[in-house]
C-alpha cells in the first residue's frame, strides 16, 4: 500500500486556481511544501543515480520490490518513490532515451490534469531528475493501494474500474476541457468492454483520506500514428494540439485497450500536424524574426544607431557583422513551437520547409532551428555515453565523468581529424533518426544544403549556416555550446567562459576544454508548473505591496516573477492564467521605470518598450484561449487606458461587462475609465454599482 504523511500531502488540481482575490496563503504553503519535495528529491536522486553501477547491499539507499513492468530499479526514500526511466525489459527496443521521453510525457499529463482545474481531484507531487545521463522520477506517496482502484486499470486492461459516480464524473469534465474523445475501453477478447473518459491505464483512487487521486499519466495524451513499436508510448500530441483540434481524439487509438474505430481520426490529426501545424509554426518563427529584426532597426536608427548592445524581446542580443541586429539565437524556439501544438521532433519539417520557402529569412529560420535541433540531438549522445560510462564504474567517482563530458565538446566543436568524420557517421544519421522527415538537401539554392554525396561536409555546413546569422564577436562554435549547456546544464568557470567568449582561435586547437574549465556537471530538475506558477504569483503580488516603498526590490522581485512566468510558458504556452499574470508583471516593470526618471537610459528605453510589446501580445494570446476571459480583457483595457489609446480601451471593458455585468473588478475599472475621459455623471454611476456588487459578493461568501 501507499501511505501519505503530513510530509508529502497531495497536491488538489484546482490549487492553481485558487488564491484568487489577493490571498497568498495557498501559494506560499504549496511553495513551501513543493520546496521541500524538490530538495529531497534531488538530494537523494543524485545518491540513487551515482550508485546505480554498485550492488544492492553497497548502495546507501536499497532498491524496493513495488511492482510494475515499465522502467528500472525503483527505491524508496523519505516517503518518495524513485524510479528510473530506462528500458529495461525492451518495450521500447532497449532505448533508454524514449524511456526518458516516456517519464516526461508523465509529467506533461499531469499538468494537463491540473490545467483542468477540476475541484476535488488530486495528483501527487511529481519531479524529474536528469543526472549524469540519467532520469529519474520522484513522487510523492498516496494514501491509496490496489484496492482503491475505482477507475481505470492496473493490470493492463485485464480489468477495468469505473465505479465510482464522483469520480467519474470529474473525470467526464476533464475529458470535455482535454478535448480526448470517451470511448469504451477493454481488451479484444473482453466480450464487455467499459465506457471511459480517458487513457485505459490512468488510474483513479479513492483513498483512505476520502479524496480522489490519479496516478500513471503517462499515456494522457494521444497518440500519433505509430511507424515503428513502441511508439505509441513515445509520440503523442502535445496537449496544446488536442485541446485545439477540430476533432476529439482518443488517447486509446493504437493501443489495444480500444477498437481501432478511433485509428482513422489519429490518422488524420497526425497529417494535419506534419502538414498543417508545421507550416504554421515555419511562419510563425519568420514573422517573429521579421518583428523583431524590424523593432531593433527601427530603434537602431531612432537613437543614431547607438543600440547598447541591446535588442527588444531578446535578451542579450547584439549586432551582427552587417550592423543589423540579429535576435536569432535568443529566440525562445520552444516555446513558440510548443504554442502551436507541434513536439519538437518535428523541427526536421519545419527545417525543411525553410529550405524550400521563399522568404528573405529563410536561413535566420534554419539556422535558429539547426542549433536547436543539434543541441538537442548532441544532448542525448552526451546523456548515452555518460549512461555507458557510469554503469562501467565501479566507483561513482566524478573525475572521469567530468573527462568524457570534455572529450565529447571537443570532439565535437574543437579542431581534430576526428571530429569531421564524427559528424558525417555519429552525428548527422542520429539527427535524421531523432527529427522527422529532415533530409537536409533543400533545393539546391542554398549552400548549406546536404547533397547525398556531401555528408563529410555536414559539420563545414552547419558551421556556414550559423556564421551567416550569429554576431562577428561570436564563433558558431559558442553559439551551439551555449544551447548545449542550457540542455545539460553544466557550468564553465568564469576563466573558461571569459576566454571561449574574447578569443576565436581558442576552437582551432584540439582541445578547446580541459576537465578544469568545468565547474559543475549540472543536475536538472523538472516540476510541476503549478510550482513555478506560485512562486511567480507571490513575488507579483509582494512587488505590489514594495511598488512605492522599496523601487529596486520590487523591480527585483518583478524580474524574478517574470521568468518563472515564462517558463511555465516554454513548457505550456497555452496557460490562461500564467499569460495575464506575466504581463501584468510586465506592465508593472514598465509603469515604475518610466516613473523613476533616474533609471532612464536608452537601454531603458528599449527594454520598456519590449515590456510592453511583450505584454500585449500575452494578453491578446489569452484571451484568443478562452474568449470568455473577462480579466484579461480589463487588464488590457486599463494598459490601453494609460497609453491613450481610449477607443479600444472601451471596447475591451463593455466585452468583460458582456462577459459579465456583476464583475466588481471590471465595474469599477469602467468607471474610473469614464471618469478620466469626462464621463463622471455615468462613472458614479459604475463606481456605485460596483460597491453593490463587491457588498454583495462578500456577503454570500
Amino acid at each position: 500500500a501507499r501511505t501519505c504523511s503530513d510530509a508529502n500531502p497531495p497536491l488538489p488540481s484546482s490549487l492553481s486556481s485558487s488564491g484568487a482575490g489577493g490571498d497568498l496563503q495557498p501559494f506560499k504553503q504549496l511553495v513551501a511544501l513543493s520546496r521541500d519535495f524538490l530538495a529531497t528529491a534531488l538530494s537523494y536522486g543524485k545518491i540513487i543515480i551515482s550508485e546505480i553501477a554498485l550492488e544492492a547491499d553497497q548502495k546507501t539507499i536499497r532498491p524496493s520490490e513495488v511492482g510494475g513492468v515499465a522502467g528500472g530499479l525503483k527505491f524508496i526514500c523519505r516517503e518518495i518513490l524513485f524510479k528510473f526511466a530506462v528500458d529495461a525489459h525492451g518495450i521500447y527496443g532497449g532505448d533508454d532515451a524514449a524511456a526518458a521521453t516516456v517519464a516526461g510525457h508523465e509529467l506533461k499529463g499531469l499538468h494537463a490534469y491540473l490545467q483542468c482545474n477540476i475541484r476535488g481531484l488530486h495528483v501527487p507531487l511529481m519531479c524529474l531528475v536528469d543526472y549524469l545521463g540519467f532520469r529519474l522520477i520522484a513522487m510523492a506517496f498516496l494514501p491509496v493501494s490496489a484496492h482503491s482502484l475505482a477507475y481505470g486499470s492496473c493490470d493492463g486492461g485485464n480489468t477495468i474500474h469505473c465505479c465510482d459516480a464522483q469520480l467519474r464524473g470529474m473525470m467526464k469534465r476533464a475529458c470535455a476541457a482535454l478535448n480526448l474523445q470517451p470511448h469504451y475501453a477493454g481488451l479484444a477478447h473482453h466480450s464487455q468492454r467499459t465506457w471511459l473518459f480517458s487513457a485505459a491505464d490512468l488510474e483513479g483512487h479513492v483513498g483512505s483520506d476520502g479524496r480522489r487521486y490519479l496516478l500513471d499519466f503517462s499515456r494522457s495524451m494521444p497518440c500519433e500514428t505509430p511507424k515503428r513499436r513502441g511508439e505509441n508510448l513515445t509520440h503523442l500530441f502535445r496537449p496544446e494540439f488536442v485541446r485545439t483540434y477540430h476533432h476529439r481524439l482518443s488517447p486509446d487509438a493504437y493501443s489495444g485497450f480500444a477498437s481501432s474505430e478511433h485509428n482513422a481520426t489519429t490518422d488524420a490529426a497526425t497529417a494535419f500536424l506534419h502538414s498543417v501545424v508545421s507550416e504554421r509554426v515555419y511562419r510563425k518563427l519568420d514573422s517573429k524574426l521579421n518583428a523583431l529584426q524590424l523593432q531593433c532597426s527601427s530603434m537602431q536608427c531612432g537613437n543614431s544607431g547607438r543600440t547598447n548592445g541591446y535588442c527588444p524581446f531578446a535578451r542579450g542580443v547584439h549586432g551582427g557583422s552587417d550592423g543589423v541586429l540579429t535576435p536569432v539565437f535568443s529566440l525562445r524556439v520552444t516555446e513558440i513551437v510548443h504554442r502551436e501544438g507541434l513536439n519538437v521532433r518535428h523541427l526536421g519539417r519545419v527545417y525543411e520547409i525553410g529550405l524550400f520557402s521563399p522568404s528573405p529569412l529563410r536561413t535566420q529560420v534554419c539556422a535558429v532551428v539547426m542549433v536547436e535541433m543539434l543541441a538537442r540531438c548532441l544532448k542525448n549522445m552526451l546523456r548515452a555515453r555518460l549512461r555507458h560510462r557510469l554503469v562501467e564504474m565501479t566507483k561513482p567517482l566524478l573525475r572521469p565523468m567530468t573527462e568524457l563530458l570534455v572529450s565529447f565538446v571537443n570532439l565535437v566543436l574543437g579542431s581534430n581529424v576526428l571530429s569531421a568524420p564524427f559528424w558525417a557517421d555519429e552525428v548527422l544519421p542520429a539527427m535524421r533518426a531523432k527529427f522527422c522527415e529532415l533530409t537536409l538537401r533543400g533545393n539546391g539554392d542554398v549552400d548549406y544544403c546536404i547533397s547525398s554525396h556531401e555528408h563529410h561536409l555536414f559539420k563545414q555546413k552547419v558551421a556556414l549556416l550559423i556564421s551567416r546569422v550569429k554576431r562577428k564577436s561570436e564563433t558558431w562554435q559558442s553559439v551551439l555550446l551555449l544551447r548545449l549547456r542550457q540542455l545539460m546544464r553544466f557550468e564553465l568557470s568564469p576563466t573558461a567562459e571569459q576566454r571561449l567568449e574574447e578569443r576565436a582561435d581558442v576552437w582551432e586547437s584540439e582541445r578547446p576544454l580541459s576537465a578544469s574549465d568545468v565547474v559543475s556537471l549540472g543536475e536538472g530538475i523538472k516540476h510541476m508548473n503549478v510550482i513555478s506558477f506560485s512562486e511567480g504569483y507571490i513575488h507579483l503580488r509582494e512587488a505590489l505591496e514594495l511598488e512605492h516603498k522599496d523601487t529596486d526590490l520590487a523591480l527585483r522581485k518583478l524580474r524574478s516573477a517574470i521568468c518563472l512566468f515564462e517558463a511555465v510558458l516554454d513548457t505550456n504556452a497555452t496557460d490562461n492564467r500564467t499569460l495575464r499574470e506575466c504581463a501584468e508583471a510586465l506592465l508593472l516593470v514598465n509603469k515604475i521605470l518610466k516613473r523613476d526618471r533616474r533609471r532612464q537610459s536608452l537601454t531603458t528605453e528599449m527594454q520598456e518598450t519590449n515590456d510592453v510589446l511583450r505584454a500585449e501580445e500575452y494578453l491578446k494570446r489569452a484571451i484568443s484561449l478562452c474568449p470568455r476571459d473577462a480579466t484579461s480583457r480589463v487588464v488590457l483595457a486599463q494598459h490601453y487606458t494609460q497609453s491613450g489609446k481610449n477607443e479600444q480601451a472601451e471596447e475591451l471593458f463593455l466585452d468583460a461587462l458582456e462577459i459579465n455585468a456583476f464583475n466588481a473588478t471590471a465595474l469599477l475599472h469602467y468607471s474610473n475609465f469614464l471618469h478620466s475621459i469626462g464621463g463622471v455623471e455615468a462613472a458614479q454611476q459604475f463606481k456605485h454599482f460596483s460597491m453593490l456588487v463587491a457588498k454583495e459578493s462578500r456577503n454570500s461568501q
